[in-house]
């Protein structure tokens, strides 16, 4: 695999959140075709305190880079419809 591809399909975070937030931004991104998962999801639930201080909001949506820009308006428009951080 050449560089240009593994740059191209390193994981980029686009979202964080509480599980069942990231869980309908993935579908939302899935829903348009780009490939996403959830990053935390289990030891988020099981041991919040560990994946980050504070404990809440820790599960992250990654996608690929070359999907970065056909997922940021995805994303910008969940949170200004539904997300608590606007």
């Amino acid at each position: 695999m050449s560089k240009k591809a593994k740059d191209e399909n390193a994981p980029v975070t686009v979202y964080t959140g509480y599980g069942w937030e990231a869980a309908m931004v993935k579908h939302l991104l899935e829903n348009e075709g780009i490939e996403a998962f959830l990053n935390n999801e289990n030891l988020s639930t099981v041991a919040p305190m560990y994946v980050s201080a504070g404990a809440w909001g820790t599960v992250t949506v990654v996608v690929a880079r070359k999907d970065l820009e056909k997922a940021k308006p995805i994303v910008a428009q969940y949170e200004e419809k539904y997300s608590r951080k606007g």
